[in-house]
């Protein structure tokens, strides 16, 4: 570039982003995906192997679709990505998780951006009512009651709820109805489970 000016040469040279082959120099940094989870329950879950992918169209006109699966910690990692906003989405992750929508980030040459997501695992509540129908005529002595747990009224009735969990938990609680006949299992994982009532000396002294 030459500029002439009164008798006096100027020159002047713009610094770019363009090679000496004349082709534009592309801008690449990385990207990490954090994953937490919201665990209500009681039970451990695990960080590992969460499915994410990044897509969309770099600031150079590049088509990205990338895969990346979370690690013990919770990191999935995207490196050498160009220049870029692109989206973030999990992808088939099991029923029993809360899956975030998809969510936008940037990715700036020779930086590391992050972008977080989290998961709830998801949990319901087991709620019991007790109901007493007439008892037997023999019901109303030591050894029945002990054996049985007859009273007429309805608290510490003793029930347990055992099974596994649609993630492969094994479950097994235990609880006693309140004075109202009313028992609660909170933050039960979801799945199917079978309900028994049992004898009130079954149930561990710690419940």
């Amino acid at each position: 570039f030459h500029v002439s000016y009164h008798g006096c040469e100027y020159y002047s040279i713009e610094l770019s982003s363009v090679g000496v082959d004349g082709k534009l120099l592309k801008g690449y940094g990385d990207l990490n995906v954090v994953k937490s989870i919201t665990n209500p329950s009681s039970y451990a879950t695990s960080l590992t192997g969460f499915t994410m992918t990044l897509t969309g169209t770099s600031a150079y006109g590049d088509t990205i679709n990338q895969t990346a699966v979370t690690n013990a910690s919770g990191v999935a990692s995207f490196s050498h990505v160009p220049m870029g906003t692109y989206q973030v989405t999990e992808k088939g992750t099991a029923s029993y998780w809360d899956v975030p929508a998809s969510g936008t980030v940037n990715v700036e040459p020779n930086q590391t951006s992050t972008f977080s997501v989290n998961n709830i695992y998801k949990t319901g509540n087991v709620e019991l009512t007790k109901k007493i129908e007439t008892a037997p005529e023999n019901a109303y002595n030591t050894a029945a009651e002990a054996e049985y747990h007859y009273n007429d009224g309805l608290a510490g009735f003793a029930y347990k709820l055992s099974g596994t969990s649609d993630s492969g938990i094994s479950v097994l609680k235990y609880g006693v109805t309140d004075k109202d006949g009313r028992l609660t299992y909170a933050n039960v994982p979801i799945g199917t489970y079978q309900l028994e009532e049992i004898k009130a000396s079954a149930v561990p002294v710690d419940v």
